[in-house]
């Protein structure tokens, strides 16, 4: 896999075993501007407010840690003010100066594309071909029938399906304490993600929406922005692991098999999730078109199916969400493929994930749309 990281440190967390983290919103975000204010300023006032613990080493002075660690020179007086000294007060070896965490600069980390198809916007240009580099601040969109992988620096990877938009708020190593932060904005549509344990304890992975935040813990967990009769909303739910979701003041832990769903002025209660639906053979048309008939499951009211490359799914082919149980999906080439299958309740929390691989074989002459027409597909590089 594409990896940002020296040889040496790529290989320390190649060590570690990976977890997946699934980001699925519903439909296009028509947000509410007093919930989407009421997160910025929540999360602004947390970073403002937290600090970092600095032992001074010998030689050091308020201008040499602002030139060798903060953003700007002009942070010296911060850091002063923060610890109540004067600009110019001479330090001493081993004395604790308290640094805002907003000061600490940081080096840039990429996310890379390493496989895409249909239309992908890259902040506002197309995608084109393989190693196309998104940073923070950046912005990826997918259109109709489109979809994108990226590879983070530290090995995770982000995958993005049809309709979707992602916004980089944070990407960065940063310089005085070596933890990296990743922190992400689900704007609409889904995303789904395989993150990286942490390898320091400092290290931050979150998927922001309007109304939440939840941060990853080396687990795998979906987060789906939603329109709730105009007003922004949002779920989440544990596949395996444990999740922090903060929204509306309070926090939650979220341990594996339960969701939330969080309103602007609302935390609401954890819920069991339901159950995947079982799977009957696929039955494919003469025109190739593939129809998947799914078992009822009870309190279920939408049937997520998706079709992909790999058992990862980071290559999605086909993605329907439908109240009905019998699916029906474009054709594909003749080959094997992947098909995964949840449902939602009726807060709109996702259930939990059921997979299988099948095969696929296209009729002779068969003249339907075929899922991989209309757009580039780039498989996955791997190391």
């Amino acid at each position: 896999m594409l990896s940002a990281y020296p040889p040496h440190a790529a290989r320390r967390l190649g060590r570690l075993p990976r977890a997946r983290l699934l980001a699925a919103g519903l439909a296009a975000c028509l947000l509410a501007d007093a919930g989407a204010g009421a997160v910025r300023d929540k999360a602004g006032w947390a970073e403002a407010d937290a600090a970092f613990r600095y032992t001074v080493q010998p030689g050091d002075t308020l201008p040499l840690i602002a030139a060798r660690y903060l953003q700007t020179a002009g942070d010296a007086k911060d850091v002063a003010r923060r610890n109540g000294l004067p600009p110019a007060a001479p330090l001493r070896p081993g004395q604790v100066l308290l640094v805002p965490e907003r000061l600490l600069r940081g080096e840039p980390l990429n996310a890379l594309v390493t496989a895409f198809r249909g239309q992908v916007l890259l902040n506002g240009a197309p995608v084109t071909k393989i190693g196309a580099m998104l940073r923070e601040g950046g912005r990826v969109q997918t259109g109709a029938g489109a979809s994108v992988s990226l590879s983070l620096a530290d090995g995770s990877s982000i995958t993005l399906p049809s309709q979707s938009v992602v916004e980089v708020q944070r990407l960065r190593r940063v310089l005085l304490t070596g933890h990296t932060e990743r922190v992400f904005m689900l704007r609409a549509g889904r995303s789904e993600m395989e993150v990286t344990p942490r390898y320091d304890d400092r290290d931050r992975f979150e998927m922001r929406t309007p109304v939440s935040v939840t941060a990853v813990r080396g687990t795998q967990f979906r987060v789906a922005v939603l329109d709730s009769g105009g007003a922004a909303a949002a779920t989440a739910g544990v596949v395996r692991g444990t999740v922090s979701v903060t929204a509306a003041g309070s926090a939650s832990d979220l341990p594996t098999g339960f969701g939330i769903r969080s309103e602007p002025q609302t935390a609401g209660a954890p819920v069991p999730l339901l159950p995947p639906p079982d799977f009957a053979p696929v039955v494919i048309q003469p025109d190739g078109q593939q129809v998947f008939a799914l078992s009822p499951v009870a309190q279920a009211t939408l049937y997520h199916v998706q079709v992909a490359n790999d058992e990862t799914f980071r290559d999605v082919l086909a993605d329907t969400i439908s109240p009905e149980t019998t699916i029906i999906l474009p054709a594909l080439d003749t080959g094997s493929y992947w098909v995964r299958g949840t449902v939602l309740d009726a807060q709109g929390i996702e259930g939990l994930p059921k997979a299988h691989l099948y095969s696929y074989t296209r009729p002779p002459g068969a003249d339907g749309a075929r899922a991989t027409d209309g757009g580039t597909v780039a498989r996955r590089q791997t190391s």
